[in-house]
């Protein structure tokens, strides 16, 4: 196994929060949950790439989505083993990603270690009555979580069936997304699945995990002309740190005009509202990574990288993720703890 370590400074490719550190009045502090502390996590990506025959590659890209900012969560680049080539934008427009390229060579395994600091905030969006500048998505990308997609088949016979009965009577956009968030927890009997049902078929069932209450959430929303779609996440729950190979729970984000995008979890806050988290509220415990349309990782070998004149190199990538706790307390003194980390690393 080889391995160089590189610190990365956070600057031109880190992740565009600075703006945030001259006004911490932006700090989403109408939505803190009072009584909650708040927490910087690092999480951890594992960048494996195995090459099982004897042609060196010269050039391995890799490509890892990045935490996203939220009103729930700030995240910068904080170390990394190899230096980011390039930062570019998912074709979702929800989510971006980091592109790195190294070296593996022949009958060698290569381990990259990123590390994002991610500041978790517990918040509640009831707090508000709106948000003033929620930077509004164009039309164009709340469209795209209007249509039917892959699990979420808003334009199913069944499901715009049951979207009749759930939003029978209701008139308002927050009522009716309220009902979709409550629909899932009665009908649905928590299961673990080995693969994702999605929406029509967990309607189906009446079984599900936490991909098919977000499914079903989301499509139900859509059959509104109210956009919704599925989130990525990593769950902490009680722990102080974890290990997964993918993000290891699904939620949702709906838009509502008055508030822009919100998390919705309609399997752990089981379609109540006095919990820490279920409609519009989050706790500490959870890392949104990606959005629907957008993927954790992704690889690729230019031709240019090894000699066309040998085999092919048999490559074989992964990745694993670690998240863990580092220090608790107010949203302004993790907030000021993130940013003094950066200022020391310049």
């Amino acid at each position: 196994m080889t391995r160089t370590v590189f610190i990365y400074v956070i600057g031109v490719l880190a992740l565009s929060v600075v703006s945030h550190a001259a006004d911490r009045s932006k700090l989403a502090a109408p939505l803190l949950i009072p009584d909650q502390p708040s927490r910087l996590v690092k999480l951890t990506a594992h960048l494996r790439v195995k090459n099982a025959n004897s042609t060196a590659v010269s050039r391995y890209i890799f490509r890892v989505t990045m935490p996203p900012d939220l009103h729930s969560q700030r995240a910068v680049l904080a170390v990394s083993d190899v230096l980011p080539v390039s930062r570019r934008q998912h074709k979702n427009g929800a989510n971006e990603y980091l592109e790195f390229d190294f070296p593996v060579p022949a009958n060698e395994e290569v381990v990259k270690d990123v590390t994002f600091l991610v500041l978790l905030m517990p918040i509640d969006y009831s707090l508000v009555e709106n948000i003033q500048g929620r930077g509004c998505s164009t039309s164009d990308a709340l469209d795209r979580y209007l249509k039917p997609s892959h699990l979420i088949e808003s334009d199913s016979g069944e499901i715009k069936e049951t979207a009749a009965v759930v939003f029978s009577g209701l008139q308002n956009e927050l009522d009716k997304a309220r009902a979709a968030y409550e629909f899932p927890a009665k009908i649905l009997k928590f299961e673990e699945q080995t693969k994702p049902l999605g929406a029509q078929r967990a309607l189906q069932t009446k079984i599900g995990d936490c991909t098919e209450y977000a499914c079903l959430f989301s499509a139900l929303c859509r059959t509104q002309a109210i956009p919704a779609r599925l989130l990525g996440v990593f769950n902490m729950g009680s722990r102080d740190q974890i290990s997964a190979a993918q993000p290891n729970h699904n939620i949702a984000e709906v838009y509502l005009a008055s508030h822009g995008w919100i998390p919705v979890d309609p399997n752990l806050g089981a379609g109540r509202y006095d919990g820490p988290i279920g409609f519009g509220k989050f706790g500490n415990t959870v890392i949104i990574l990606t959005r629907e349309g957008s993927w954790v990782w992704a690889t690729a070998l230019p031709r240019d990288a090894y000699s066309q004149s040998l085999p092919k190199p048999k490559l074989m990538p992964g990745i694993s993720w670690d998240a863990k706790v580092v220090k608790e307390g107010s949203a302004e003194d993790l907030w000021h703890d993130l940013f003094a980390a950066k200022q020391q690393r310049h």
